[in-house]
Order: structure tokens, then sequence, then C-alpha cells
């Protein structure tokens, strides 16, 4: 037909830039926090790989808070009076784990008094 114009096409062209691999790179954030890249390579209309890079600006502080906390003693010692009508005697009194053992003198009327415990709760 008259109208009709006839181009060369390069099939063969074409052909090699559809199965040829081309490699894309594009930075999506460069400034003081933080630089993301992002890297692709593309054949035959498709996405063969695709790379993200993320480096963190910021400057970065490792913070650690240690609790200690102190060991409850496992010998305790105290001193108390028993005070009634015919009693008044100090006592020394240690307490071991659960247990408690005391001892002392009555003074109003004589002798050792001493007792034995166990904490309930």
């Amino acid at each position: 037909p008259p109208d009709t114009v006839y181009v060369g096409v390069d099939t063969g062209a074409i052909l090699l830039a559809y199965f040829a691999t081309q490699y894309y790179s594009d930075t999506l954030l460069n400034d003081t926090s933080a630089f993301i890249a992002l890297s692709e390579a593309v054949s035959q209309n498709r996405i063969g790989s695709r790379r993200l890079m993320f480096q963190n600006r910021r400057p970065t502080y490792i913070t650690a808070t240690t609790v200690v906390q102190a060991a409850e003693p496992k010998v305790q010692v105290y001193a108390s009076l028993l005070a009634g009508r015919e009693l008044a005697a100090p006592v020394v009194q240690v307490g071991y784990k659960k247990w408690q053992f005391s001892a002392g003198y009555n003074l109003h009327g004589g002798g050792v008094v001493g007792g034995v415990g166990y904490r309930v709760k």
C-alpha cells in the first residue's frame, strides 16, 4: 500500500536487550540520621535480585542498669528483754533460716531461760 512505511527492525538487538541484565541503583535517603540505598538487577522485564542497604548514622549509646539485692544474712542476732510478774530476763536470740533460738538469765527469780521458735510464714 502506498501509505505504509516500512522500517527496518533488528530483532536480534531486541532479543539481546531483553535477555541482558541491567543494574540499577537508587539512594532513598542520605542525611545525618541514615543512609538507605536500593540496588536491583533486571532481566527479561523481571527483577532478578534486590538489595537494600541501611547504615545508621545516629550516635548509639548502650545503657545498662544492674540492680544488686543484698542477700539476707544467714544468721541474725537479736537482744531482747523478757518481763513478767516474777521475770526480768535479758535474752539473746539467734535466727538461722526459719529457726530462732533464745537464751537468757532471769534476774528477778534466778535461773536460765531459753526457747526455740520456727517462723510459720
